[in-house]
C-alpha cells in the first residue's frame, strides 16, 4: 500500500489535537500526506492545527516535496 497510494490534508475534519496527532502517527511515515485544497469546495478545515501537529519534518513534506516526489516533478 506504501508504493501505491497516498493521503491529502483536504478534507481534513480532523477533531481534537491529540485524536489529529494520533492520526498522524498511524501512518508511521512522513511521506505518505500530500497537501490538497478540494477547490472549488469550500471546508473549514483549519491547516495551521494540521501543521502544528506533525512534526517539524514533516511539514516541508507534506506541503510540497512528497508531491515534487510522487510525480517525479
Amino acid at each position: 500500500m506504501r508504493r501505491h497510494f497516498r493521503f491529502s490534508t483536504a478534507p481534513t475534519e480532523a477533531g481534537p489535537t491529540s485524536t489529529l496527532e494520533r492520526s498522524l502517527g498511524w501512518l508511521r511515515t512522513e511521506d505518505a500526506l500530500m497537501f490538497a485544497t478540494d477547490y472549488p469546495h469550500a471546508h473549514a478545515d483549519d491547516l495551521t492545527q494540521l501543521l502544528a501537529a506533525m512534526p517539524e519534518t514533516m511539514r516541508a513534506k507534506t506541503m510540497s516535496e512528497n508531491a515534487r516526489h510522487w510525480y517525479r516533478l
